[in-house]
This record gives structure tokens, C-alpha cells and sequence, in this order.
């Protein structure tokens, strides 16, 4: 039976007992930051995930990823209370909701539930089903501990190129197999390393205007949640955060301007080639204009929301907003 915190009501014992946050202000303790999960996507055929409406997200994905700031993701899950599904901040209770999911991922939020499989029996069978490789089987008298999914790596290792001249089939079967990296890394990753998870195999397995139809934006958002109940109640030195973290740095960067990265100066440049644009002068990027991490900190002297304040410190030279 799960009972009210005795000081603070609003907060659950059973969550509290383990929370990063109960044990960085109340015992007292140095927590390292966590590891966010993510993984290099394979490479990819644009005709048939344009077919699966996963094309606006592969692009994404394929156009670079941003360094995943550690310590800015960690203090936002030392925040996450799972009895609410929000950060509890000085400035009260937010979260991330289904129109961030669209606007940064770009996913259909509309259409039939995605359901994983959890049956763990007669997974190697599945899966060889599905891509035609069967997964490599545990040394003899050796316990099978990754039930969970397949390696990374050994997806890498037979999928990644696609040979020439292959058939339709093959090609489709690659095809398949990096859009299921794709979700398995990106979207859904769990906290355990590089495992690639076959819960959602069996739904791209359909044919691909079939996976169009599934709402994989709210799938991912409730991943997120999860991961992040499990994450905040992780502290081990070296602890995962699943989830899809691209979307939840993303999501702080635009909501909040601690740790938000910053271009630089740009340098003018006239259109001197082009003579209707001659009139025009327009910002050249300079060699220098990329996107840099903000020297930032975040206090961890009172983590735990509604019991004490918490304070957000600014960089040198960024003036504190709101």
C-alpha cells in the first residue's frame, strides 16, 4: 500500500524512498550524472519510409544529432516526480505534452495505439522471422540475460549496407530492419545500453501505408515517461536515462534559456552575383557559426519540489529570466 510522504502529502514514500532527489538534499550524497541512450542510425532507403510516414524523422536523425548534455538532462530528471508526470520547478509543475512531441519530431500523433510485444518466449524465432538472420544464441550452459532485445551492434554488423544489385526483397528487408533501429534507438531506447528492443517489430512487419497509421508520437512520449520514473530513482555511478532524450534536450532548450545552445556572430554579405538581389544584403554564416553549449550550472541545493525552494543559476554574462 503505497502511503502519503509525512512531511510533505503531496509526495508518494515509495517513490520518495529511492529518488535521486531525496538522496542528494537529504542524505546528503554526490549522484553522477546519467548516461542518455543513443545510438548511430544505419543507413536507409528514402522510398519506403516515405511509404511508413517516417521520412520527416529519419532526416532528422540523419542530419546530426546534438551532443546530449548529461548533467542539463540529469538535473531536470532529479525534478520528475512520477506521482504527477512533471518537473516540479520554483516556478511550479510542467511537462512535456503531445504538441511538443509533433513539432520537434514530427510525428503523427492520430491513429491506432502502438502495442508491444512483452512475451519473451520464442523471440529469436520472431525476430529471425522478420529480418532473416536469426540472433546469435548464448554460449552453452550460459544463462540468455538480453531477452529484452538484440545488440547495436550486431544489427550494424549485418544491415548496415545493403549489397548492390540485390533483390527488391532483400533491399526491402534492410529497409525494415533500419526503421527498426531507428525506433528501437531513438524513440524507445531503454536504460540497459545498446539493446535494440523487438517490442515494435511485429507492427513493421505490416506493410508500410500500415505503420503510417500508428500514433508514434504519443508512443514515444509515454516511453519518455516511463523512462524517466524509472531514471529518477537511479543511483548507480554509472545509470542510464532511456527514452528518447533528443526530444527532452530539444524540449528544455526551447522552454528554458539555462544550458540553451547559441549561434554566433554572423557576418553580412551582399548577393553581388545575383543583380535582383544586389539591393539585398543577406547574413552569411561564418565558419565559426555552429551551435555551442552554454556554460551553464544548476544548484542542486533543494531538488525536492514543493518542500523547499530550488534555484536555476544563470551563466556568467545571461541574464536570469522570469
Amino acid at each position: 500500500m503505497r502511503m502519503a510522504h509525512p512531511r510533505f502529502p503531496l509526495l508518494e514514500t515509495f517513490y520518495d524512498s529511492n529518488h535521486r532527489a531525496h538522496i542528494l538534499v537529504d542524505r546528503g550524497e554526490a549522484l553522477q550524472p546519467l548516461r542518455p541512450r543513443t545510438h548511430s542510425p544505419l543507413r536507409w532507403d528514402e522510398r519506403y519510409l516515405r511509404r511508413a510516414g517516417m521520412l520527416p524523422l529519419a532526416r532528422v536523425v540523419c542530419a546530426g544529432l546534438p551532443v546530449m548534455d548529461a548533467p542539463l538532462l540529469t538535473a531536470f530528471v532529479d525534478r520528475w516526480r512520477p506521482e504527477t508526470h512533471s518537473f516540479h520547478l520554483p516556478c511550479g509543475e510542467v511537462s512535456i505534452s503531445m504538441q511538443d512531441v509533433a513539432m520537434i519530431l514530427g510525428l503523427p500523433l492520430e491513429g491506432n495505439a502502438v502495442i508491444g510485444m512483452i512475451q519473451t518466449d520464442g523471440w529469436r524465432d520472431m525476430v529471425e522471422a522478420h529480418i532473416g538472420i536469426r540472433p546469435p544464441e548464448p554460449p552453452e550452459g550460459v544463462k540468455d540475460r538480453k531477452t529484452s532485445g538484440v545488440s547495436s551492434a550486431w544489427l550494424n554488423q549485418n544491415f548496415n549496407h545493403c549489397p548492390q544489385g540485390a533483390p527488391q526483397e532483400a533491399v526491402e528487408r534492410y529497409a525494415r530492419v533500419w526503421l527498426w533501429h531507428l525506433l528501437g534507438g531513438f524513440l524507445f531506447p531503454d536504460g540497459s545500453g545498446n539493446t535494440i528492443s523487438w517490442m515494435v517489430l511485429p507492427i513493421l512487419g505490416q506493410q508500410w501505408e500500415n505503420i503510417a497509421q500508428y500514433s508514434w508520437g504519443s508512443a514515444a512520449l509515454g516511453w519518455l515517461y516511463r523512462q524517466l520514473c524509472d531514471a529518477c530513482r537511479r543511483a548507480g555511478n554509472d545509470s542510464n536515462l532511456g527514452g528518447c532524450t533528443y526530444l527532452l534536450q530539444i524540449w528544455i532548450w526551447e522552454r528554458f534559456p539555462v544550458g540553451r545552445p547559441y549561434r554566433g556572430e554572423l557576418e553580412a554579405w551582399c548577393w553581388r552575383d545575383k543583380p535582383a538581389l544586389s539591393r539585398h544584403c543577406l547574413p552569411k554564416p561564418s565558419k565559426d557559426c555552429i551551435f555551442h553549449l552554454l556554460a551553464w550550472q544548476v544548484t542542486l541545493v533543494a531538488p525536492l519540489p514543493m518542500a523547499r525552494q530550488s534555484t536555476l543559476v544563470a551563466p556568467p554574462g545571461m541574464a536570469r529570466q522570469g
